[in-house]
């Protein structure tokens, strides 16, 4: 269970990403004072900050299948191989999410980094920016 103070809660008001589905704001916040950002990234941490919210803001949703994708690489580059058992049987969406995320087990947080930016600029192309 990972610790997690979220920007707008007191300090003795702590929760955990078990408990409860927090914002990108909080998880930007969790990554940076645990410094998880210093050690995820070379050299591209500002093209995949950029690249993570361009996704954001594409014209078309992607498919089911790129969306899973994207998620595989974002996940990969920032936290490593999978480190969660796979969801229950009812939690079809929790359990393609795990798949995915699962299916670049093994492949470097650098690795992953450099395809998911290329992604990013595969789906603007694909489905507009």
């Amino acid at each position: 269970m990972l610790p997690i103070i979220p920007e707008e809660s007191s300090a003795n008001e702590k929760r955990t990403l078990e408990s409860e589905t927090f914002t990108h704001a909080h998880c930007r916040f969790y990554m940076a004072s645990t410094g998880i950002f210093r050690h995820m990234f070379a050299g591209n941490k500002k093209a995949f900050l950029k690249a993570a919210e361009d996704v954001k803001n594409l014209k078309q949703k992607p498919s089911d299948e790129d969306m899973l994708e994207i998620y595989a690489l974002y996940k990969q580059t920032t936290l490593g191989d999978v480190n969660t058992d796979c969801p229950g049987m009812l939690d079809f969406k929790g359990k393609a999410k795990w798949r995915a995320w699962s299916s670049k087990k093994g492949t470097s947080k650098e690795k992953a980094d450099s395809d998911y930016i290329a992604l990013v600029e595969h789906y603007k192309e694909k489905y507009g920016f």
